[in-house]
């Protein structure tokens, strides 16, 4: 199967994210929910990134207040920390231009087979407009911009922590060759349709359990990469699958298959049909290149984090806890 395929399907898993129509059924109370420095937060803002969250996984409806609460609280830190980034970015002066904006917008839509009508229409279902997508691709530049600037940059991995990665690596890497069938959320799609969705992957994995065969049943159902070929899509690097995928299959063997997995992107089961280990020779240039690469993301992410973290004590910020609280309260009694 071409790489291009396999890695159109696991990109679709985040880019899915940005295009899930949400629906809410509870009133809620706009207001100013944070202050970061000069900036202000609305809780319109929190409330349509939780209901992203509850599209994609909407089992957190059934939690008490308490848990949703503390959620919330975890999603408004996450977009305190993400303000703080742009507010830096700006300080130093890091720009991103409407052309690079447009690319990527471009790539969304080709990512998604969407015309530029088709992406404002399931813009509209999310409540959003065109120029806040904009807005919010252009702040995730930015923050790419300040990890190459400020950290990559100055992150230097030495031929010694490459040896050492290679030695405390010596199992080599494992590669499995994957099945999936995948039933993907679709724009526009309501909540009854996501459920019954769900109940569709539900019913398929009872059948495999029941002993029906995968190939046939992800050449009858699946949407996916390699649905004309029993859903296989070939050998894939663990440390290239996407982490819910990664985590739900390394510890299967081959003529194993996952349970049913809940993405932003829709439904998935994955069955191993092959395991190899390729040797990490530290004499092999391409496996010595690859390990470099491994370990600059790793430093990198961790400086970035402490530098976030570092960010947030010395900004003032200010919660609006009560409107937090008495939102969350008010959408489970409509709930």
């Amino acid at each position: 199967m071409p790489m291009n395929r396999v890695l159109s399907f696991f990109l679709a898993w985040v880019l899915a994210g940005t295009l899930q129509p949400s629906v809410s059924t509870a009133k809620t109370v706009d207001g100013i929910v944070a202050v970061i420095n000069s900036d202000i937060l609305l809780y319109s803002e929190l409330e349509q990134e939780w209901q992203r969250l509850l599209q994609a996984n909407p089992s957190l409806r059934n939690e008490p207040p308490a848990k949703q609460q503390q959620l919330q609280r975890d999603l408004l830190q996450h977009l305190v920390r993400n303000r703080l980034t742009t507010q830096e970015a700006k300080r130093l002066k890091l720009t991103v231009a409407d052309a690079e904006v447009d690319r990527a917008i471009a790539g969304i839509k080709k990512e998604n087979g969407l015309s530029d009508q088709q992406l404002e229409v399931v813009l509209g279902q999310e409540g959003r407009s065109l120029e806040e997508l904009r807005q919010q691709v252009r702040e995730e530049m930015l923050r790419g911009r300040i990890m190459e600037r400020i950290f990559k940059s100055k992150t230097v991995i030495t031929e010694d922590q490459i040896d050492h990665y290679l030695q405390t690596h010596s199992g080599g890497e494992l590669r499995q060759r994957l099945a999936v069938i995948a039933l993907p959320v679709t724009a526009g799609m309501s909540s009854a349709e996501i459920e019954a969705l769900r109940k569709q992957a539900e019913t398929i994995h009872e059948r495999l359990d029941a002993g029906d065969d995968f190939a046939k049943l992800a050449g009858k159902y699946s949407q996916g990469p390699g649905a004309d070929e029993g859903g296989d899509i070939g050998f894939i690097a663990a440390g290239d699958l996407a982490q819910p995928l990664r985590e739900a299959t390394q510890h299967l063997k081959p003529g194993q298959y996952t349970r049913v997995l809940q993405t932003k992107g829709g439904f998935y089961i994955l069955k191993i049909l092959e395991a190899k280990t390729e040797s990490r020779s530290g004499a092999d240039a391409q496996v010595r290149e690859r390990a470099s690469r491994e370990l600059m993301r790793a430093e990198v992410n961790r400086k970035f984090e402490e530098w976030v973290k570092d960010l947030e004590k010395r900004a003032f910020i200010q919660i609006n806890s009560d409107l937090l609280t008495n939102n969350v309260t008010n959408a489970k009694t409509a709930n």
